[in-house]
């Protein structure tokens, strides 16, 4: 939207238009008026910010994600390959979590706190991944055993493309596009936790990094 100067949809995502757009058409009708106004080029010379409106807004969008309604069958569908009993390490990573997302203040958290109700979202998504990670995925490429963690899956350099082979295993069991783009979201998610680990190392993959290649799955 800020790209292409689609106002009517920044309108609807419920931002206001940068200032110097405004301006710029300010300055166009008092021209051929013969008129300057000097407030107006005080904007248009003020230091260009649309760059940073842009990144903020993308990733507002990226982090704030209003979920599609629940669809009863692909719900019942995949409780049936979701991980039903967390080892220790992985109950203190998802106690972790649910603070993380739920405290009111947290530094390292991306957005704002959310409801328990989406945190418990969040990681019946984590849970399901993590059942097919375990007993559906081809763990043949691995270099050993990976520990069944959200710290050390979901901040594997591999992760969007085990994402993709997930979204390939429930296209297969015929889910529908909304039960996959909100199954997603909660890995991405799960993903900003892991992000704000101390041991995280960003990697990137033909100049796109693991968020922005789950980003483009969930599209």
């Amino acid at each position: 939207a800020v790209a292409k100067r689609h106002r009517d949809m920044l309108v609807a995502l419920g931002k206001k238009p940068p200032r110097k757009w405004e301006a710029e058409e300010q300055r166009a009708k008092l021209a051929k008026e013969g008129f300057t106004d000097f407030n107006v080029e005080r904007v248009l010379e003020e230091e260009d910010c649309d760059e940073m409106y842009g990144i903020v807004l993308s990733n507002e969008l990226s982090t704030e994600f209003v979920p599609f309604v629940e669809i009863e069958a692909d719900e019942t569908t995949s409780r049936g390959y979701s991980l039903k009993k967390p080892s220790k390490a992985l109950q203190r990573d998802l106690d972790e979590y649910r603070a993380r997302r739920t405290a009111t203040l947290n530094r390292f958290r991306k957005g704002r706190a959310v409801e328990q109700t989406t945190c418990d979202g969040d990681v019946s998504n984590g849970l399901r991944f993590l059942g097919w990670f375990k007993s559906y995925r081809d763990a043949s490429q691995d270099d050993g055993p990976i520990p069944l963690t959200l710290r050390t899956v979901f901040s594997h350099a591999r992760l969007a493309l085990w994402v993709e082979q997930y979204l390939e295993f429930l296209e297969g069991r015929g889910l529908q596009w909304s039960s996959k783009v909100n199954y997603t979201t909660g890995i991405l998610n799960i993903l900003s936790y892991a992000i704000a680990d101390d041991g995280y190392v960003l990697t990137e993959e033909k100049g796109q990094t693991v968020m922005e290649q789950i980003l483009n799955l969930r599209r």
